[in-house]
């Protein structure tokens, strides 16, 4: 018993450790560590409890240091909940404790990790960025300890084992425990204690290594240079980035910096009659940040390692184990088939590209001689397109202005489900664009209402910016759900999410202020709403 008490403190030391070394490592955070501070954390803490929203609507989440204190909170209350199962695997209150326990260490972990991965994705401010950054790291690395925890393990095996036990559970319970098992089983619970040590190394080296390659994502290059590409630019309507000297240059230069964003690539890809700026255009979008080709490498490494200490013969096979594919063998026997479905069309429309491509190289002859390249493929489909309509397709982005897709939106919902959906003001500490107190025209709150009761709130993101996330993608903030199962009378905890755009490129505000969306924005905002 004193042995087992002894390694049990020394994990939870390490822990302890492990998180502070995260936090010490984010500049001008130390002192939030120091226990001379106490003054300085008392008033934080006092400031969090008088539940005034900061970030993202979370209580208390007024500046970038208090991801710190979060996180080291979180890792608290997380330690007193997995105290609650006894090491045999059983508690107090029987299975539905050990169900209600396991759920509530879930949500207390997710309640700081999610808003950390959305704040290190969108925020404008490297501070945010960087101790999001740091809570969401520390976070993982205990989530990795979590999912070799016995005593969790030996709980909900007991419960999955004993079917009269499972048939006293409500469905929902039935699904968390078989769902919580596999996981625990597939995350190295099996293990010894070596080889759990190299399992949570490596964990924590494959979590840093995808942060650093979405970072050097994020950080990569807005602009495409394009060389001789200058009065082609210039024709097709595309806004230059000018140099701080370009005025002085005598003549000016033949080339053309162009924002990297996708509404202009693709227009240039579309309508571009030269190959070579084309290819240049494609290659430019397409060629990711430099630094990232060994950071996937090692990557590929680490992951491979850790799916061959779990008994798995790649990562593919690891990560496809719980999915409906159940195999890499399954998932290339579907994408072949597809393949071979696909071919007599894809050959069909080949000839009409060719043709097309043939004609505006005045080329007669040697038909199969032309190929179609990638940066091909956007151009002839688009003068394929304008051959069979006869005249220029219509610009619908007139039609798409944000507001009145949002009023669509919002009467679908009424529609659909009975729901009222309502734009809501933003506090300046709500926000993360850097605007500040100023309006924001890419930034959005809406609130969901039934019988004039808030049901959930969700934030949209629309416009990009340097640093931020470029593609479009739903974040969670906060899951919908009873603060404690056991309490008929417990908070629920209202859900709120994210949605993350970069529409409109580089387009200049219009004189109404509005945002026009392209039809292919209003097809990924329904989709990410749908989520």
């Amino acid at each position: 018993v004193a042995l087992y008490l002894r390694r049990s403190l020394e994990k939870r030391h390490r822990i302890v450790m492990r998180l502070t070394t995260r936090f010490s490592a984010v500049p001008r955070c130390r002192s939030c560590l120091r226990s001379s501070d106490t003054a300085r954390f008392r008033r934080r803490h006092a400031r969090f409890l008088s539940a005034q929203a900061g970030l993202f609507g979370i209580k208390g989440l007024l500046e970038p240091q208090d991801f710190l204190r979060l996180a080291k909170q979180a890792y608290t209350e997380a330690e007193r909940i997995r105290a609650e199962i006894r090491d045999d695997g059983t508690h107090p209150l029987g299975a539905n404790g050990v169900l209600s326990a396991v759920d509530r260490l879930s949500n207390v972990i997710c309640k700081t990790v999610d808003p950390a991965e959305l704040c290190r994705q969108v925020h404008a401010d490297a501070s945010w960025r960087a101790h999001a950054e740091a809570a969401f790291t520390a976070l993982n690395s205990y989530i990795n300890v979590l999912n070799t925890d016995l005593t969790m393990y030996k709980a909900l095996k007991r419960i999955c084992d004993d079917p009269e036990t499972m048939e006293s559970l409500r469905p929902e319970q039935r699904r968390l425990a078989t769902v919580m098992l596999a996981e625990l089983q597939h995350g190295g619970i099996h293990l010894g204690d070596e080889e759990k040590a190299e399992f949570l190394q490596l964990s924590e080296e494959v979590t840093r290594l995808e942060s650093e390659f979405q970072k050097n994502l994020n950080e990569h290059s807005l602009s495409i240079t394009v060389r001789g590409g200058r009065q082609a630019m210039l024709q097709l309507g595309v806004p230059l980035i000018e140099g701080r000297n370009a005025a002085q240059q005598k003549p000016p230069s033949e080339d053309a910096t162009i924002p990297a964003t996708k509404l202009i690539t693709n227009a240039i890809l579309r309508m571009c009659d030269d190959e070579a700026i084309r290819k240049q255009v494609y290659l430019g979008m397409y060629s990711g940040a430099h630094p990232n080709v060994g950071i996937l490498q090692k990557l590929m490494v680490a992951r491979h390692q850790c799916a061959q200490l779990l008994g798995f013969p790649t990562h593919a096979h690891r990560v496809t184990a719980e999915t409906m594919a159940g195999s890499p063998g399954n998932v290339v026997s579907f994408l072949e088939d597809l393949q071979e479905r696909l071919r007599p069309l894809c050959l069909e429309e080949q000839k009409t590209l060719k043709k097309l491509k043939r004609i505006e190289l005045g080329r007669k002859g040697a038909s199969e001689a032309l190929e179609i390249l990638p940066w091909d493929v956007q151009h002839y489909v688009f003068k394929a397109r304008l051959s069979e309509n006869l005249e220029q397709l219509p610009d619908l982005s007139k039609f798409f202005a944000f507001s009145k897709v949002l009023a669509g939106l919002t009467e679908l919902l009424s529609m659909l489900f009975g729901l009222e959906l309502r734009l809501e003001e933003m506090t300046a500490q709500e926000k993360w664009d850097g605007s500040g107190a100023g309006h924001s025209r890419g930034l959005h709150k809406l609130g969901f209402f039934e019988d004039g009761k808030r049901l959930a709130t969700m934030y949209m993101d629309i416009l990009p910016r340097r640093m931020k996330y470029s593609h479009s993608a739903h974040f969670t903030i906060q899951c919908g759900c009873a603060t404690d199962h056991h309490k008929p009378d417990a908070e629920y905890q209202i859900p709120s999410v994210a949605l993350v755009f970069s529409f409109g490129g580089n387009a200049p505000a219009t004189p109404d202020g509005e945002v026009y969306l392209q039809h292919s924005e209003v097809e990924a905002l329904f989709h990410e709403f749908g989520h």
